[in-house]
């Protein structure tokens, strides 16, 4: 099956911050295709992010241990809580963020954050059958 034009252009381009720039604030998932390099600049992941949030996937472990890039994402779409680095993990705010949308992260969550009453409340605003 032949790559979509777009997925072709930015392939050509990886390393052109400006173009990928452009093209990820149209069509953020186009951050998989990027350079390893501008998958780690924090700029160019965040524009992915303001077009679709799911882009979260794509950007390098060092962004997604990064508060701002990760909170972007999972405010918007609680579900991208799962690809949030360890050091994240123990962050309540982020969690509670991400709670707001789905309360299915509290899977990815550790074990003390599941024991917080406020956290558990959240969850089950948004998904009751998760504290079976």
């Amino acid at each position: 099956m032949p790559k979509e034009q777009d997925v072709v252009e930015i392939e050509k381009r990886a390393n052109d911050k400006e173009y990928v720039l452009k093209c990820v604030a149209q069509k953020g998932a186009l951050l998989e295709f990027v350079s390893n390099e501008l998958k780690n600049d924090k700029e160019v992941v965040l524009e992915a992010i303001q077009n679709n949030p799911e882009a979260l996937e794509f950007a390098s472990d060092e962004l997604k241990a990064n508060r701002e890039v990760v909170y972007a994402s999972v405010s918007k779409v609680g579900w991208t809580y799962c690809y949030a680095k360890e050091n994240l993990l123990t962050d309540r705010e982020l969690l509670l963020a991400g709670l707001k949308q789905t309360g299915q992260i509290l899977y990815f969550a550790t074990k003390k954050m599941r024991a917080d009453k406020e956290i558990v409340l959240e969850a089950v605003k948004n998904k009751g059958i998760i504290v079976k």
